[in-house]
């Protein structure tokens, strides 16, 4: 589970907002352990529902917060990644 917990992560610096069969489809997993992994993220505040109804839909967001304020110049990026990747 560890390494799909990995491969997922990756994922979702390319698709950071996304539903679940969008990320079960680009790491071919099945729906049911991406389900999973997103349920730890988001116990983990990484990941939040943006919608809560069917077909639900969700953000990267400990991602997007830092591109949205501007917070890390771009190049310094990949350094925050390369951290996350560490830790997963």
């Amino acid at each position: 589970m560890r390494d799909t917990a990995h491969v997922v992560l990756k994922s979702l610096f390319q698709i950071p907002v996304f539903s679940i069969n969008q990320i079960s489809s680009a790491t071919e997993k099945s729906y049911n352990t991406i389900s999973s992994i997103i349920t730890h993220f988001i116990d983990l505040g990484w990941v939040l529902p943006l919608i809560k109804k069917r077909n639900k839909i969700y953000r990267f967001d400990i991602y997007l917060q830092l591109l949205e304020k501007d917070l890390i110049p771009y190049e310094e990026l990949s350094k925050f990644k390369d951290k996350i990747d560490k830790k997963v």
